[in-house]
This record gives structure tokens, C-alpha cells and sequence, in this order.
């Protein structure tokens, strides 16, 4: 979606209306303070991270574990 730039999109015209609508209704200053930015920013950057993990080929998850099993007794020797 964020390569797209649907995400930007309904960003900007969803999410935001109903953040200052609701902002507004509450009494709170809007703009938001720096702090509450910075916070949404970051929680923005782990759901981006967990977003591409969800997009990891898993057939190379696969053939990582499969080179592990066959080398696993050879490891299993290195680490007694």
C-alpha cells in the first residue's frame, strides 16, 4: 500500500479529518506537540518493519532451515 501511495492518501484524507475533528472536540492543541509526533512516527516505523517481514519469501526461509538440518550435527559437535 505505501509503495502505491494509497496509505499516504487515505492518510491525508481519512485518518487526519478524524484525528482534528476529535482533537478538536477534546479541547486539545492542533497541531499536535513535537512528542506525540515523534511517538506516532515511530510506532509508524515498527508497523512499516513488520510489513516487510510479512513480505519475506518463504521459500528462502525454507532453504535456510533445510542447510541447517543437514549441517546441524556437524554444528551440534562444534558447539560441545
Amino acid at each position: 500500500m505505501r509503495a502505491l501511495g494509497v496509505w499516504q492518501r487515505f492518510e491525508s484524507e481519512i485518518v487526519l479529518p478524524i484525528r482534528r475533528r476529535f482533537t478538536l472536540l477534546a479541547g486539545l492543541e492542533w497541531p499536535w506537540p513535537e512528542c506525540v509526533i515523534r511517538e506516532i512516527h515511530e510506532i509508524d516505523l515498527k508497523l512499516k518493519a513488520t510489513e516487510y517481514r510479512d513480505c519475506v519469501d518463504l521459500s528462502l526461509v525454507r532453504l535456510c532451515a533445510k542447510r541447517s538440518a543437514k549441517y546441524g550435527k556437524v554444528r551440534c559437535g562444534y558447539l560441545r
